[in-house]
Parts: structure tokens; sequence; C-alpha cells
């Protein structure tokens, strides 16, 4: 054997890129006794269920008493610690259950609050189907993450005493636990909770009506919670801002919150100033137009002018059955002629009222200067203009990536005209790599000149237009690098998926001939 093989770093460097085959490191442990801890080590380190451990059990009945508890020899226990300190994450979110023999036997042999995973490092776990096991997991004190499946409705009613006790017992043991990520239905006095876990760094609360705004506030009062999500779309502005001081979540960095608009005016009137990077506000409104994310975006602009490099915003809505979204673009004679983007006149079709855009300019964005990232998921897009484009663009010039629903809503949902200059003035946004915009026929068939070619070079990778006028996709490509010389893909409905298909197939021949 070569002399490097048996140093452990370099074994251990080694086998961690066969770690995705437990077959090959069991056969690596069984090679010679200085390879048999590292390649052990490897095999454990992660469980999909606790069923391997349980497997381990050699019961043994003990038949001089009735009903008396499964007993294990003192060697299986040996075997059973000699494997559980090398697990260091698990995920037990099977339906089945282990029987009750297995379970009974280990809990009988581990001591009161033992840990019975001692290094264990991350953990996710179902609660549907509950067992007594998951008490002893709680005691793991090296525990990092944690991720709980509670569920909702009378089965998560039925088990909520024991997942409040769970979770007391990982407040109290896991003192490093900087990951908490739950589902499901909480105890009324989870709130209590949340200042025993003052290292964590980040959470997500998917936990429906169970949420209350005492719990909203010890969680504002972290002092190292760095990312937040949470589902509040129970809760009103009154409630919240009745408990919400003012400059609370002191280290809050990124923020995905679902509520009511009104409720998340009032949380973001409780954020510091300046400190977040990533905000994601799904509003739960009923009706589209209640949401008026002008004035929420104007409040985050006086609270984070200048630190917000994301901002995400989403708000779906059932259309009614006298509801419809115009989906056919209207191309004459003036549109043509007009340099802005025109949206379909709002008219009744077959008997339906058009459902109004939201209340969103693209003006508002143009107050965060650091913006690299803008994200809209709407089921109805926003309207804009061409000197709403011209303001973003001139407001966000370190824009990356900017989708303004067309990866969301490939069907057609709104009809627009995009004239080339509207295109153009995309290209003043130097460090723009991928744009999406929803239902945006293009209207110029017309080359442009190599005037118009000329101009600020553009960074430019893949481009989605939803839906387009041009019926060949070599022609569209060959338009389109007029604007954007470097764009690698272009996508829209698949409706047209031909003419996708064709169109990057002309700017891969492009850009074999540029090479």
């Amino acid at each position: 054997m070569h002399p490097a093989l048996r140093i452990d770093e370099v074994l251990r460097q080694i086998f961690f890129y066969a770690a995705d085959s437990k077959k090959d490191l069991t056969s690596l442990a069984q090679v010679c006794r200085s390879w048999k801890e590292p390649a052990l080590d490897f095999t454990w380190k992660f469980l999909p269920s606790l069923s391997p451990l349980l497997n381990l059990l050699n019961l043994v009945p003990v038949l001089t008493k009735k009903n008396a508890p499964t007993r294990m020899p003192s060697s299986d226990i040996d075997t059973l610690s000699f494997y559980a300190v090398r697990v260091r994450q698990l995920v037990h979110r099977q339906i089945c259950v282990p029987s009750s023999d297995q379970t009974q036997a280990l809990l009988h042999i581990l001591e009161h609050k033992a840990a019975m995973l001692p290094m264990l490092v991350s953990l996710d776990l179902s609660f549907r189907a509950w067992i007594s096991l998951y008490h002893i997991l709680a005691f793991s004190k090296n525990l990092q993450r944690l991720d709980l499946d509670l569920g909702f409705g009378s089965r998560a009613e039925n088990h909520i005493g024991e997942s409040h006790q769970f979770l007391v017992n990982v407040a109290m043991y896991a003192n490093n636990l900087h990951e908490l990520c739950i589902r499901g239905t909480l105890s009324h006095q989870f709130h209590e909770l949340v200042p025993l876990m003052r290292n964590l760094q980040r959470i997500s609360l998917r936990t429906g009506t169970s949420l209350t705004t005492a719990a909203i506030l010890e969680l504002a009062r972290l002092p190292s919670l760095i990312e937040l999500e949470f589902h509040a779309t129970h809760l009103t502005a009154e409630s919240i801002a009745s408990e919400l001081g003012e400059m609370l979540f002191p280290s809050l960095q990124n923020m995905r919150l679902h509520a009511q608009s009104s409720a998340i005016t009032a949380i973001i009137a409780a954020l510091p100033h300046n400190k977040l990077n990533r905000l994601w506000l799904e509003a739960q409104d009923a009706v589209h137009t209640d949401v008026d994310w002008n004035d929420i975006l104007k409040l985050v602009s006086t609270k984070i002018p200048t630190s917000l490099n994301f901002i995400g915003l989403e708000h779906h809505v059932e259309l009614m059955q006298d509801e419809t979204i115009i989906d056919n673009p209207t191309i004459n004679s003036v549109s043509q002629l007009s340099p802005t983007i025109v949206t379909a006149p709002s008219v009744s079709i077959s008997g339906h009222r058009p459902a109004p855009s939201p209340s969103l300019s693209l003006r508002s964005f143009s107050k965060f200067h650091a913006l690299k990232k803008v994200q809209v998921e709407m089921t109805i897009p926003p309207s804009f203009s061409k000197e709403d484009v011209q303001e973003l663009c001139m407001g966000c010039p370190a824009l990356e990536h900017l989708d303004l629903g067309g990866s969301s809503c490939f069907e057609p949902k709104m009809a627009a005209e995009l004239a080339d200059s509207n295109l153009r003035c995309f290209q003043s946004l130097q460090q723009l790599e991928s744009l999406a915009l929803p239902g945006i026929h293009t209207v110029n068939q017309i080359p442009s000149t190599s005037e118009e070619r000329s101009g600020v070079p553009s960074k430019l990778r893949s481009l989605i237009l939803t839906q387009t006028s041009f019926v060949d996709g070599s022609s569209l490509a060959r338009h389109l690098m007029t604007f954007f010389p470097g764009l690698e893909s272009v996508d829209g409905s698949p409706t047209q998926d031909n003419l996708w298909s064709a169109a990057r197939a002309e700017l891969s021949h492009f850009r074999r001939q540029a090479c």
C-alpha cells in the first residue's frame, strides 16, 4: 500500500468522492483496519430513515414475565453506539413506523435525556406518523439544522403536545441550532420557545393560522437572525402594529413574507434602516387591485434605500368567470409609430370584462440603486410605458436579472406592443444578463441599420418574450441580435416552441461564425 493511503486526511479526501456509493464505501471499509473508520464515517454520515439503525437491534424477548419489556444483549448496545455516533444527517419522513418491539427496546436501554445520535447536525422529521423515538432525537446537542413537518388538520392536533415538547427539548439542549424550518400547526405556546433559540440565524415558518403576533415579536427580537420566511395571511395590520415597535430585526438580511398587503406595510415599517439585502413580498389580498405596490415600494425605499440588491413581488388571484385577460395584440398603424409600449385596450370579449392591471409602475424600482435582480410573478402582469422603462434603467444601473413575469406566465395573459426603441432602452443596462417580459409582441420587423446597431455593449444572454409577432425564428434571432449581440437563448410560450427552437439555432450559428 502506498504510504499516502495511510494518512487519514488524504484517505478521507479520496473517500469523499466515493461517498455517493454506499456499496463502494462498504467494500472500502473491509479492505483493512486503517480504512475501516473513515469509510464507515462516510457510510453512516447520512441516513434516509431510522431503519438502518433499528435493524441493528437483535431483539431477545423476556419470557419470565408476561408483557415484560423487550431487552437487548449488551453487545448489540455497543454495536448500535458504534454506528450511531457516526450519523451527522438524518431524514425520517416515512409513513410506515418502526415496530413497537424495536421502539420499546431502544427506549428501554437509553437513559432519560440521552442522545441517540450524539453527533447529529441536520435533522428532517415528519410528525404525521408520530413515533416515541422522536423524543430522544431532540437531545442531540450538536444539532444545527432542524426541519419539521407537523402537518395540518386533526392529525396535527393529536400530536401538537408531542411536537411542542420535542421543540422544548431542542431549545434546551441544542444550543448551536442555527436553522429552523417548520411546516404545520404550531402550539400556541411556541412564542415562549423563541427566546431560548438565541443563536438562530435562519427561520422558515409555514404554519397557517397557528402563528401568533407574539411569536412574530419574539422572532423580531432575535439578535442573530439573518434570514426569515413566514406566512401570516390571517393577521391584520392592526394586530401586528400593536405588537411590533421600531427598529426590530437587528441583523436581518433576507426576508420572505406572505401576508395581507396592509400587514406587509406594518412589518416593513419595523425593519432596521439599510440592513436588508433580499426582500420577497407575496400579497394575499383577495382583489388584485387592492394591493398598491407603488406605496409598498415607496415605504421600502425609505427603509432600505441602498442595501437592497434583490426584490421579488408576487400576487396570484383567481379570475371570476366573467373576467378575462386580453391576450390578442392590437397592431395598427398608430401603434407601430408610437415609441411606447401600448397595452391592448380594455374591451369586453364575448361577454367577459377585462381584469385590471395591478398598481405597479416600473418607476417605483428606480429608487433602489443597488438592485441586481427584480422578479415579478403575478396572475395579471403590470403594464408599463417607455418612460417607465427609461427611468428604471437610469435608476438601477447594476441590474443583472429583470423578470417582469415572462418566466411565470408563458400563456399569453396581457398583450402589449414593444417598439424597437423600447428594446433599445434595455441596452443601457450594461450588466443585464437575463430579461423576461410578459405578453410582449415585437412590432418592427425591419432590420436595424448599422447606425442603430452601434451603442452601449450589452451582456444580455437570455431573453424571454412570451409571445412575438414574428413567424420566422431566424428572422427574430437576427432582429434581436441587432440589440443584444451576445444573446444565447430566447424562449416563450410552449405554443410557439418551433419558433423559439429556430431562433436559438440561428443564435448558435451566429456565435459559431463570430468565433
